[in-house]
């Protein structure tokens, strides 16, 4: 068993859990907790969760009455913990856990929802960070490339009327990540923004990508004395030619 575990408990949404917490995997972030505010799942509906990590999201949606939540980690130690903060919740039933890269584990699953949390930060800021061990992969060098992938993907594993939930931060290249979600969704809305300061721990690792800030890569927002990064969720859909509600198998 991974050494130094930790436990948190959270009250998200009208559900309260409890997650044990290993140094080696992901843990929930600021970034997590607003991304779940935007989380809406039906009773009965079909998840699917990318980037698992603790099992977080594919907690919360099957205590909100998800029927199934496919769970994804490229890190086996996440997967493994996703199934055991499952057991510890009660929801293991409908709860699978994957090892692969996005949504290479799930060839023809089909889901109500995808909720999109791997990593979106360059690797130069996220190595400075405490949310990035160098067991964790990283965003690459400009932080777009998984985030591009998924959506590149996604289309293929939505039902009809189904949408897809995933952060912009603007510690990666933004422009790059919306101009590929324009490009396979037909319909792009801005659920949540906020800001964050930047700890001082990022400064000196900012300072390694100015060239990036300067051509507008990255992007940092003053506000008074400090400089913040921006985080900004969105909600994707497919085109509304779509065919009756209830058509089509979620499991197809």
């Amino acid at each position: 068993m991974t050494q130094h575990t930790c436990e948190q408990s959270w009250s998200l949404c009208g559900v309260e859990f409890a997650l044990e917490l290993w140094p080696d995997v992901f843990r929930p972030t600021s970034t997590s907790e607003c991304l779940a505010e935007a989380l809406a799942v039906q009773p009965g509906e079909v998840v699917i969760d990318l980037g698992c990590g603790s099992g977080f999201f594919s907690i919360l949606a099957a205590k909100r009455g998800a029927a199934k939540v496919y769970a994804v980690d490229i890190m086996p130690q996440a997967v493994a913990l996703t199934r055991r903060n499952a057991k510890r919740n009660g929801v293991t039933s409908r709860i699978e856990a994957f090892t692969g890269s996005l949504f290479e584990p799930l060839p023809g699953v089909r889901s109500d929802v995808i909720v999109d949390d791997v990593s979106g930060i360059t690797e130069d800021v996220a190595r400075a960070t405490p949310w990035y061990p160098p067991s964790i992969p990283s965003g690459g060098p400009d932080g777009a490339e998984p985030t591009v992938t998924m959506l590149q993907q996604a289309p293929q594993h939505l039902l009809p009327r189904g949408r897809l939930i995933f952060p912009v931060l603007s510690l990666a290249n933004e422009l790059r990540i919306l101009e590929a979600a324009q490009r396979f969704f037909a319909n792009l809305r801005l659920h949540t923004q906020r800001l964050f300061p930047i700890p001082q721990t990022l400064q000196e690792a900012l300072k390694s990508v100015k060239e990036r800030l300067a051509s507008g890569a990255l992007r940092l927002i003053p506000r008074g004395s400090r400089l913040c990064w921006q985080l900004r969720i969105f909600e994707a859909r497919m085109a509304e030619s779509l065919p009756p509600q209830g058509a089509g198998d979620k499991h197809a």
